[in-house]
């Protein structure tokens, strides 16, 4: 089995994107978070190929949630044209990030009853 281990994160989803096209009835991928190191790790493997990644920066922990959003959206397709693993791979892409926003001196519950209270 051919080990690899990218150097950045980008050429980790790449690689992981291409192998999950190449062999989608039999890619795996994991991600295990270890808190004692404070360190993500992420697999992806066809039993071919083995590919790893560890990163124990914040930014990167959110970039591999929205690829184990990707990678999981796509083992969940029926089937795997690659029309349609491709036109996963854009809606996804395409959505925007959920934001919470509040404005200031509003209470995010009714005060008693249904009155909402004045600041």
């Amino acid at each position: 089995m051919a080990t690899s281990q990218p150097t950045t994160f980008d050429e980790f989803f790449n690689r992981a994107q291409e192998l999950f096209l190449q062999h989608p009835d039999e890619t795996r991928f994991s991600v295990k978070y270890r808190p004692s190191e404070q360190r993500l790790y992420l697999r992806c493997t066809d039993n071919r190929k083995h590919i790893r990644y560890y990163t124990e920066d914040q930014a990167e922990i959110r970039k591999a949630d929205r690829l184990n959003t990707l990678m999981m959206t796509l083992m969940a397709l029926p089937h795997y044209d690659e029309e349609t693993i491709k036109a996963a791979m854009t809606d996804l892409e395409a959505k925007p990030k959920a934001t919470t926003t509040t404005t200031q001196g509003s209470s995010p519950r009714p005060h008693k009853g249904n009155k909402t209270r004045r600041v």
